[in-house]
């Protein structure tokens, strides 16, 4: 392989990775607005109801009126959990996915670059960033379902 088929795989690599985090980009967006579509039809629907009182529903109006106005930075910041697991793990796959290709390929003595020789690391870098969440959400589960000791 020549250095000209090595720039047109890396460009498709490229090509490939920013169009799958666009991807994921929208589909965050879009599935926190359907959310806060479904959340204002459900208040909206509360507040036409016939027996609500005109006192209750100001108060409804305040608080949503607040909340948009003044919604506190960890509520914001919590709001982007799901999109930094997302990244989380499509960075992790990239690396592993990446790390492989790249020791089989060197391996295979298709490539002789001496920057490959990181693909291992990458690879094993890539591995603990996909199993870490898992790990720690098992250890939390067993720790929950654990009898508690001396009680």
């Amino acid at each position: 392989m020549d250095a000209r088929m090595i720039g047109l795989f890396l460009a498709f690599a490229v090509l490939i990775v920013l169009v799958g985090i666009v991807a994921l980009l929208t589909s965050a967006r879009a599935s926190a607005q359907r959310l806060q579509l479904r959340r204002f039809e459900l208040l909206q629907k509360a507040l036409e109801h016939p027996q609500l009182d005109a006192a209750t529903r100001s108060e409804i109006l305040r608080v949503l009126a607040g909340e948009q106005r003044s919604a506190p930075l960890s509520a914001r910041l919590g709001a982007l959990a799901p999109l930094g697991r997302t990244a989380w793990f499509g960075i992790g796959w990239l690396l592993f996915v990446f790390g492989v290709g790249a020791a089989v390929l060197r391996w295979l003595e298709v490539f002789s670059v001496p920057t490959l020789s990181d693909s291992i690391p990458m690879a094993l870098v890539g591995f603990g960033m996909l199993t870490l969440p898992l790990a720690i959400g098992e250890l939390q589960a067993r720790a929950a379902r654990a009898p508690s000791v001396g009680r």
